[in-house]
C-alpha cells in the first residue's frame, strides 16, 4: 500500500494593508497572515516578494524593506534580519500537518522615501 505524503498551504487572506508609515520609520509587525497546512506531513513556510512600486513606477524601494516574524511585535526595527528577498527563503516557521500558524509582516521605509501609495507582491510556499 502506498500512502501519499504531502503538505499543502492555505493562506487566510490575499491582501494585507499596512498602516501609513513616515520615511525613516517602520510599521509594527502586527499585520497577520495565517497559514494552514492541510497535508499529512509537516512543512516549513517559505517567503519571497517583489520590490515596492509606487503610483509613479519611477518611485519605488526594495523588497528587503519588508520584514517578517513568527510573533507579533510593536516595533519592527528589531527584526531587520528577517527581511524578504526576491528569491524564496525559509522563514523557519514550522507548519505541522493539519495545523495553522501565523506570520506577521511589517515594512521599514527608507529615510529619503517620497510619500506615496506603494504596493508589493508577497509569495508563500511550503517545503515538505
Amino acid at each position: 500500500m502506498n500512502v501519499p505524503t504531502t503538505c499543502t498551504l492555505v493562506l487566510s487572506n490575499s491582501a494585507v494593508s499596512l498602516p501609513a508609515t513616515n520615511p525613516g520609520g517602520n510599521s509594527p509587525l502586527a499585520n497577520a497572515i495565517s497559514s494552514t497546512n492541510n497535508g499529512n506531513i509537516q512543512g516549513y513556510l517559505w517567503i519571497s516578494g517583489s520590490n515596492w512600486i509606487g503610483d509613479n513606477s519611477a518611485i519605488n524601494f526594495f523588497v528587503s524593506n519588508t520584514i517578517y516574524s513568527n510573533s507579533a511585535n510593536n516595533n519592527g526595527a528589531g527584526y531587520l534580519s528577517n527581511s524578504v528577498s526576491l528569491a524564496f527563503g525559509n522563514t523557519a516557521m514550522l507548519l505541522p500537518s493539519l495545523s495553522t500558524n501565523t506570520i506577521y509582516l511589517g515594512v521599514n521605509i527608507p529615510v529619503a522615501q517620497t510619500p506615496n501609495s506603494y504596493t508589493q507582491n508577497i509569495f508563500f510556499q511550503t517545503v515538505c
